[in-house]
């Protein structure tokens, strides 16, 4: 016992000398980060134009728009506002809080960045309204909004007419043929940006309109599922960051029962941005984006009357969302470690989750790839410029590394789905789909409690991604909610390694109703 004093007493006062070490020099990387960002910022600007002949965009100089949360509230029906979800849709208030809190506003680089940035943006955005035609003048803004896919932020909550009398949200936001709708050949959402990669592979999507799902169980086949009649014993899986419907059906899916094979139909979908579904280039890629195109891919495709939802990771936000805009066909909600902040009192919820995610610190290292991917635009474009376009390259040196090296076990699928995407989509869906998920899952989870459905949680107990204080979180604040702690498990092993016993849970969940 005396030994176990003593060594908790070392460990304590080693972390009291070297945090205050870490902590400066965290502070030093990352303002040399903040430097180094904003030199690229001119630099992305010009190639952008040269090689693609498109107007750059970034967010180092707008400001986040009037329908921020707090200021402005969504036009509704019968002078109604909604008072917690304006971030459904458009852009997040991270994208644009991070620059005012740190970098631009610390550096003394500003001038001559500002300067650079102008005079890059100046010319093409002339070319680009003289090639556009009828793009011009006052005209701008409005053909923007008009011919992006699913870019509906200011203008759109204009334009659409919300209905909250039930208190579920309304189906469809905008129509289907929006997502490829575009001016003209330079600005289409179809065309690879020149630091995307533009294999088969990659631009597979191009060729639908709609996500990828892969089927199991009861439908099995594309026309079993189209042609079936049941219509209740449903569940839709949702991936995490990073991955794709792989995650579910190459672990869960074999490891079900026959008898649950039998009766439900399993889908599995890559949601907007991830693995073989669409990665339009002018997406905001925010939850509302998600939940339409899942609603369009597969509840309205597969005609889903009722539905059990599982979702891992940052699908447990698009879950969330999801089935907090119709609790009356949803039968279960499962959330397998899900980034729940609840954010402190004065806090915006979105950069609480920034924060809480993305730290700024160098160590761990779970703390420094999200802090140096998330809060550098132009950085962690570079990242997926080397990585994500010559992924065929790197997947077998990965593979080869973790397998054979550090003797992980780490599934090919898991190392091929981690490059599956742009940088885009990557940083859009962060910043629109996480962060401002904050907003969207505080309303569902009131809409799930008061609808009286049950929400199961799952987490491990060694999870350094979304910690185990999440799932404690969401017990704590909601009464429909219902937690299993897993010992040991992180946030991939929660899952691989124990397929059986999450195949195995996911059943008494479905058939518990």
């Amino acid at each position: 016992m005396g030994v176990e004093v003593e060594s908790a007493a070392r460990s304590r006062a080693l972390s009291f000398l070297i945090n205050p070490f870490l902590h400066v020099l965290s502070l030093v990387v990352f303002g040399f980060f903040d430097f180094v960002d904003q030199l690229l910022c001119p630099v992305f600007l010009y190639l952008d134009w040269l090689l693609d002949r498109r107007e750059g965009s970034c967010y180092c100089h707008g400001e986040s728009s009037d329908f921020e949360l707090g200021k402005e509230r969504l036009p509704l029906s019968g002078a109604r506002v909604v008072s917690d979800c304006e971030f459904w849709d458009g852009h997040s208030e991270t994208l644009y809080s991070r620059k005012r809190k740190h970098g631009r506003s610390r550096v003394h680089f500003l001038a001559l960045h500002r300067s650079l940035s102008a005079e890059a943006a100046e010319p093409l955005r002339f070319l680009n309204s003289r090639s556009a035609g009828r793009i011009t003048g006052g005209n701008l803004l409005r053909n923007r909004f008009n011919s992006v896919s699913l870019d509906r932020g200011l203008a759109s909550s204009v334009e659409k007419k919300l209905s909250v009398d039930s208190g579920v949200l309304p189906h469809g936001l905008s129509s289907e043929k929006s997502l490829f709708r575009h001016e003209s050949p330079e600005r289409s959402p179809l065309k690879a940006r020149w630091s995307d990669c533009g294999c088969t592979t990659c631009t597979a999507w191009h060729t639908s309109e709609d996500l990828y799902v892969r089927l199991g169980g009861r439908g099995a086949t594309e026309s079993s599922c189209v042609d079936g009649d049941d219509s209740e014993n449903n569940v839709i899986f949702i991936h995490g960051f990073l991955s794709s419907s792989s995650f579910w059906s190459e672990t869960v899916f074999p490891e079900f029962s026959d008898s649950l094979k039998s009766t439900h139909r399993l889908f599995a979908v890559d949601v907007l941005g991830f693995g073989k579904s669409p990665k339009p280039t002018n997406c905001h890629y925010s939850n509302a984006d998600h939940v339409e195109m899942i609603r369009k891919s597969v509840i309205d495709r597969y005609k889903l009357k009722k539905y059990h939802i599982v979702a891992h990771s940052m699908g447990c936000t698009i879950a969330l969302s999801l089935a907090g805009q119709d609790p009356s066909a949803v039968r279960s909600v499962t959330l397998v470690s899900p980034p729940y902040y609840p954010a402190m009192p004065g806090s915006q919820p979105s950069s609480h989750i920034l924060w809480k995610v993305a730290p700024r610190k160098i160590w761990p290292v779970f703390a420094f790839g999200p802090s140096f991917m998330s809060w550098y635009e132009h950085l962690g474009r570079v990242v997926c410029l080397v990585v994500c376009k010559n992924h065929r390259f790197w997947e077998p040196v990965m593979s080869f590394t973790l397998n054979k090296i550090l003797r992980w076990r780490v599934p090919h699928f898991l190392v091929h789905d981690f490059m599956q995407h742009t940088h885009n989509t990557a940083w859009h869906i962060f910043h629109n789909t996480i962060c401002s998920g904050a907003y969207t899952a505080e309303w569902s989870m009131k809409a799930l409690e008061k609808a009286g459905k049950h929400v199961r949680v799952i987490h491990g107990d060694n999870d350094n991604i979304c910690p185990l204080q999440c799932g404690l979180d969401l017990e704590k604040n909601y009464s429909n909610v219902s937690l299993s702690t897993i010992p040991g498990a992180n946030h991939i092993n929660i899952l691989l390694g124990r397929e059986k016993q999450m195949a195995q849970e996911l059943e008494e969940e479905f058939r518990r109703l």
